[in-house]
């Protein structure tokens, strides 16, 4: 049995079922997500609680993997900030990847600059995202 849903941070953004259904874009985006949302019922047995549907890619941005009042602190995969349905798509395998590799980055590069993770330039992470491979466009 898998585990889909577990505690989620309340980040500096919690990322939205309404940023999703709109494929909104962020300047702080660290990675793209596209599944489809997939959320089942808390209170009975049963597959989804509503139709689930296929989002266009949309952005995820850097601040949903920064805990809200910690410092040098980044998170990755289904703790990331976002509202249940928001999760029912990002909470995925390799979603969760990509934020790893984005917080990992962003960690390096904090450690490597001497600040903290807040401190960073987006565009650095982002920069470097793509150096490695990253789809963020």
């Amino acid at each position: 049995m898998g585990v889909r849903e577990t505690r989620r941070i309340i980040g500096d953004y919690q990322l939205t079922e309404d940023d999703i259904r709109t494929s909104r874009r962020f300047d702080d985006a660290v990675l793209r997500g596209c599944f489809y949302v997939d959320v089942h019922p808390s209170d009975r047995a049963g597959l989804h609680d509503y139709d689930a549907w296929t989002p266009e890619p949309y952005d995820i941005p850097f601040r949903t993997l920064l805990p809200r009042g910690w410092d040098d602190l980044v998170v990755a995969g289904r703790c990331h900030s976002a509202t249940r349905r928001a999760a029912g798509s990002s909470r995925v395998t390799a979603t969760a990847m990509g934020m790893g590799q984005a917080a990992g980055t962003a960690a390096a590069l904090a450690v490597r600059a001497g600040v903290g993770v807040r401190e960073l330039a987006v565009d650095d992470i982002r920069s470097t995202l793509v150096s490695q491979g990253a789809l963020l466009d």
